[in-house]
């Protein structure tokens, strides 16, 4: 017999009670991974499956974020319609799962029937770009096996997938966004910020090195002020660029 179900048996009430987090018994269940308490809690009376913390997490969300498939799967099982609904911040577990480089929860929120692939945020960033911005190959190369077409998708600030890796030295992340198709080496952000561009202002010497190997023709294009790479470079002391 189950401490959960001794404590029922014994006169408590607080199958779904949170603490001052919000985190029902469910939620805590969940973010610890153990499927067989998650189902006792339901077999007993849990109302709470889809019940989110004071930060708008559900437990489907939790579960995406720490890579636990099986919790996954025993939510659907248990009743949880949350596969797709997103965080106050409008990150649905889809976006979760590759912002933490979860490409196995990625697999199984679509084979369970997620059609977020490509939902972007609050922000506009979709997947594809937070992806990007972690440096996670697996789950690009998983988002777009799985029917992606975000690979050259911008944010709200115009930024695309290969733009924030360059800006942020993703080497291996920018020849990958490459090889599956991106057509976005030389393609500008609102500012008029190549990939280039940001390499330069973030004194990323690879990145230069590696956009020019992949046909980068911006080494001196301007942004909207007539700033070029080689001025961002200058200006902000990269001499080794």
């Amino acid at each position: 017999v189950s401490v959960i179900e001794t404590l029922v048996r014994l006169g408590s009430t607080a199958i779904d009670t949170p603490n001052d987090d919000g985190c029902t018994p469910m939620f805590m269940a969940v973010q610890k991974g153990h499927d067989s308490s998650m189902e006792t809690l339901v077999r007993l009376g849990s109302k709470a499956v889809d019940t989110p913390d004071n930060d708008g997490l559900t437990p489907m969300l939790m579960a995406a974020k720490n890579g636990h498939i099986s919790v996954i799967e025993t939510l659907i099982q248990l009743g949880s319609t949350a596969i797709d609904t997103p965080s106050k911040y409008k990150e649905t577990p889809m976006y979760v799962a590759a912002k933490n480089g979860r490409a196995s929860v990625i697999r199984t929120l679509v084979r369970l029937g997620s059609t977020t692939i490509d939902t972007p945020n609050k922000y506009g960033c979709t997947p594809m770009i937070v992806a990007a911005m972690r440096g996670h190959v697996s789950v690009i190369e998983t988002l777009v096996r799985l029917g992606s077409a975000a690979i050259d998708t911008p944010n709200i600030r115009g930024i695309t997938p290969i733009c924030i890796a360059a800006a942020l030295g993703h080497v291996s992340m920018v020849e990958t966004l490459v090889r599956l198709g991106s057509t976005a080496i030389d393609i500008c952000t609102d500012y008029e910020w190549t990939p280039m561009y940001v390499a330069a202002l973030n004194g990323r010497v690879p990145i230069i090195e590696t956009l020019i190997r992949l046909g980068s023709a911006s080494i001196d294009t301007p942004d909207t002020t007539g700033r070029t790479p080689m001025i961002m470079a200058a200006m902000y002391g990269h001499d080794l660029v």
